[in-house]
């Protein structure tokens, strides 16, 4: 009988111990800015819009140009909030979606970029182009059409 008090009272201090230790490991979603090149003046950053052209079901600006949207990789903590809240995917939810594509025949997912560095580099490259990257790591080559914050997309 002696053991089995021991036995629930370190249950319940696991218990405790796993529920503080779990909320420690949740890391806030980064804030992100959606770029385009400079000279993209037609660019919006509603939700509708970048939803769109990250799925890949609008392929070109109003001007005409071809857009060319930039994904960071699976798993990012960058690609993981921007697929939450502008494509309203979880990331096996974006995973599946691409898959469907493929299989149906629809056009391809964005090209990866493996890193911030190169989303940016390329969107102030490439007349189309369309990235997001950390809030802040943005200069004069690029302009930010929209901010990823909380979930929510916010038009600059």
């Amino acid at each position: 009988m002696r053991w089995r008090a021991w036995g629930v009272v370190l249950v319940g201090a696991l218990g405790t111990v796993m529920s503080v230790g779990s909320g420690a490991d949740a890391q806030p979603e980064p804030v992100l800015s959606v770029i385009v090149h400079p000279s993209n003046r037609g660019a919006t950053g509603d939700r509708t819009a970048l939803r769109q052209l990250f799925q890949t079901k609008v392929t070109r600006w109003a001007s005409g140009e071809r857009a060319v949207p930039l994904n960071l990789p699976r798993g990012s903590a960058a690609r993981d909030a921007f697929d939450r809240a502008v494509l309203g995917l979880s990331p096996e939810e974006s995973e599946r979606y691409w898959i469907d594509r493929k299989i149906r025949g629809g056009a391809p997912p964005p090209a990866l970029a493996p890193d911030p560095a190169t989303v940016l580099r390329t969107v102030a490259q490439t007349p189309g182009g369309i990235g997001y990257v950390p809030a802040g790591a943005t200069g004069a080559e690029v302009r930010v059409i929209a901010t990823v914050r909380d979930g929510k997309v916010v038009t600059e």
